[in-house]
């Protein structure tokens, strides 16, 4: 993919959107099931929290946080009007509410929620510094932010994964062009040290970082 406008960056994930689930199984070996409920059990927070799940694509992060009987509502937020589609039928629970909006203009005031998540999503995101912004705006004070993702910290599996991806992508789907794009976002992504750098930058600070599957997948809290 060529252009990596925002709008280009939406119609590629309505596309890929269809067989999405399905390339996550194959790609990770249906490991990525375990690696997100972990990653949130590692939030503490206190009980009747509000959550906000960032790029919620198909909705497993934010049926997860609806599990947890600590959390009273979840709002799942993606620009994919696709990926809703299939949260809402996969994913429905009656904590949830999935909205079509953009990560950049949250639709929501000041101090809204305890907890905020964003799995594999800041990536895709041109204006990474203003998604933060916007993240500590609707944060409550002592609220978390988890931010899951790879890091590229294992060569032999990322070469793997880097790889196949592709390979899967063309043979199993129409849309090979995306995973191309999604295997380089990934490479060029920001290191943990980095991202946390970007995160203190705007008064969030490190609560934990932890690593999973031989450091292929990096999470870190933060929190206001």
């Amino acid at each position: 993919m060529s252009d990596k406008s925002p709008e280009n960056i939406k119609k590629m994930f309505n596309e890929i959107a269809p067989k999405y689930d399905f390339m996550n199984n194959i790609i990770s070996f249906g490991l990525h099931h375990i690696v997100k409920k972990i990653a949130v059990n590692k939030l503490t927070l206190k009980n009747d929290a509000a959550a906000l799940d960032l790029c919620c694509g198909t909705g497993d992060i934010s049926k997860i946080l609806a599990n947890k009987k600590w959390i009273k509502k979840v709002t799942g937020i993606d620009f994919s009007t696709t990926m809703l589609e299939i949260a809402k039928k996969k994913n429905y629970h009656n904590k949830i509410e999935y909205i079509n909006a953009d990560c950049l203009k949250l639709p929501f005031e000041d101090n809204s929620f305890d907890v905020i998540t964003i799995f594999f999503g800041l990536r895709n995101i041109p204006d990474k510094e203003k998604a933060i912004k916007e993240i500590y705006r609707v944060l409550k004070p002592d609220g978390e932010i988890l931010h899951l993702d790879f890091q590229n910290g294992n060569r032999f599996l990322d070469f793997i994964f880097d790889f196949l991806a592709p390979v899967f992508a063309k043979i199993l789907t129409k849309t090979p062009d995306a995973y191309k794009y999604l295997v380089n976002s990934k490479q060029n992504f920001l290191k943990p040290n980095e991202l946390k750098n970007m995160f203190s930058a705007y008064k969030l600070k490190q609560k934990s970082c932890f690593n999973f599957l031989l450091s292929t997948i990096n999470a870190q809290i933060f929190y206001k």
